[in-house]
């Protein structure tokens, strides 16, 4: 998520809970008319580049960021802040390296709900994600990170899909989601705190052999699936395919998802709404 792009916060209806459908704002046409086609509110992501230089917290950026985005001081709505790297790696570090991240996470967040009260606010993927090893050093090491979390409005951890089902057993997958959702809601419980998991329809960047490609429909909908018996009844659903489509001529990841035949904002439309009526037929 290091690109300013496009996120969905999203409900899946058929699974019997109060039903809460957002989705980020866009610049795009194509997703605009999916919003607006699925009657869908919006929620805003703040990039790291908009209120961190040199990897240290930049309030006069923030501000600038945030004045502009909601010009008017008692503007409602939601908001991630997302802030990734080596600052957000330090964090659950347990060290005075660990402490300077904390601090500067923490005046972020502060400043934000200090400018713009009526909106919600969170930071993306906290508590820390973990796929192979979720044990209770992980564990503590995040529980550690309560008194930051306990600012949020919300919380936002990250579920993304790494691996499929061919390669790696439900199983495994299964433990992946739920030790990461019950982490979170563990926080939550303690502060008080919603937590509404981030997915995306495309495989982590970081997996060497399916980096940034689709995920399979009936995936994606088992993540949502999983997720939500969890007993989430909402999610985040965040993708970046304006600046993918803007890369897909020199990308091999993305070159294949957009048809040539098909303009920019009927291809992404597509996308994005055979993903949303696949989960919410099941």
């Amino acid at each position: 998520m290091k690109k300013l792009v496009f996120s969905f916060l999203f409900f899946i209806g058929c699974l019997s809970f109060a039903q809460k459908i957002y989705m980020a704002n866009s610049s795009s046409k194509g997703i605009t008319a999916f919003i607006n086609e699925n009657n869908l509110p919006t929620v805003d992501f703040v990039y790291q580049n908009t209120f961190v230089t040199n990897n240290k917290y930049d309030e006069a950026k923030l501000i600038k960021t945030i004045t502009k985005m909601y010009p008017d001081k008692d503007q409602r709505g939601m908001a991630v802040l997302d802030w990734e790297g080596v600052m957000y790696d330090n964090l659950i570090k347990g060290s005075d390296v660990s402490n300077a991240s904390r601090v500067q996470f923490e005046q972020a967040i502060k400043k934000a709900k200090d400018l713009r009260p009526n909106v919600k606010w969170s930071f993306y993927g906290l508590p820390t994600r973990n796929f192979w090893s979720p044990d209770q050093n992980w564990k503590s090491k995040n529980l550690d990170l309560s008194s930051l979390i306990s600012n949020f409005d919300f919380i936002a951890p990250s579920v993304y899909i790494f691996y499929p089902l061919t390669e790696v057993k439900a199983d495994v997958q299964n433990k992946y989601i739920d030790s990461n959702i019950q982490l979170a809601k563990q926080i939550g419980q303690k502060i008080g705190k919603p937590v509404y998991p981030i997915v995306n329809q495309r495989y982590h960047p970081s997996s060497k052999a399916y980096s940034n490609q689709l995920v399979p429909k009936d995936l994606f909908s088992y993540y949502i699936s999983r997720i939500a018996s969890n007993q989430i009844d909402t999610i985040i659903w965040w993708q970046s395919e304006e600046y993918n489509y803007n890369i897909s001529k020199t990308s091999a990841a993305f070159k294949a998802d957009y048809s040539r035949k098909m303009s920019k904002d009927q291809s992404q439309q597509q996308m994005l709404d055979s993903y949303y009526k696949d989960v919410i037929k099941k």
